[in-house]
């Protein structure tokens, strides 16, 4: 997952939406949950780096060589020392229970339903009892109402990276809605002095509604202690919102 030209323009793409509205609620989180905290499918460091940088105890952890590489090397430029590791959300275990886990930018949705049920029973284990997880998911709704064409390349992003450099990413999907799985295939392009460099990559996103996820919390014993819609707005139950972020605490 994220490798080649494709972990090279993924926080390109990212600034060109502006500042990460992510950072705001997360810095809400970590002051109700002080101490060492984990990202779990950090990447490139986007919402890492600025919280490290704020002085709050972060390591990051992902299971793409090529984005940690991008991290390390951000990281370096910007004289800071970060603690990443190779690993899967799938998978993972911690030397030591951490105070809080991160779980943002929708990262979970990579894993399959299963997986994801075991990771967040992976996060309970590798978490003190009263530590947090932060969590934020989404429902695409474009596709589900086919707002977008399925099956239809269409221009998803494009960006200037200066010197003339223009990036873009084209997209086109399959939606299988009783299974609530996205397929996506993106095809990359990059235009620059050198030359012409494309990629083209497959992603499948898994969904979920609030009360499913609200179940598979439960399940996996967290308590959500305040949610977010659309990362604006504070709500319990907002059925129409495609964003849903969550505070949690461990039981």
């Amino acid at each position: 997952m994220y490798q080649s030209l494709e972990a090279t323009l993924h926080d390109a793409f990212w600034n060109s939406e502006g500042p990460a509205a992510e950072l705001t609620h997360i810095r809400e989180f970590l002051r109700l949950f002080p101490g060492s905290t984990v990202e779990l499918g950090c990447g490139s460091g986007r919402l890492l780096l600025p919280l490290l940088k704020e002085g709050y105890d972060i390591t990051g952890m992902d299971n793409s060589p090529d984005m940690l590489e991008i991290l390390k090397a951000e990281a370096a430029s910007l004289g800071q020392n970060v603690d990443v590791k190779l690993g899967s959300m799938a998978s993972f275990s911690l030397e030591s229970p951490s105070h809080s886990l991160l779980i943002p930018a929708f990262t979970l949705q990579l894993l399959s339903r299963q997986e994801a049920l075991e990771c967040l029973r992976l996060c309970r284990a590798a978490t003190v009892n009263g530590g947090g997880l932060y969590l934020s998911v989404f429902i695409p709704w474009a596709e589900i109402t086919a707002e977008i064409s399925e099956g239809e390349f269409y221009l998803d992003q494009e960006t200037s990276l200066g010197s003339g450099d223009t990036a873009t990413c084209h997209t086109k999907y399959k939606i299988h809605r009783s299974e609530q799985t996205l397929e996506r295939t993106h095809y990359y392009c990059l235009k620059s002095s050198k030359g012409t460099q494309t990629q083209t990559t497959q992603q499948v996103l898994q969904w979920y509604y609030q009360h499913e996820l609200n179940y598979m919390l439960q399940l996996t014993q967290w308590e959500v202690i305040h949610s977010i819609t659309d990362f604006t707005t504070s709500s319990h139950d907002d059925s129409d919102a495609q964003i849903f972020t969550f505070f949690c605490r461990a039981l």
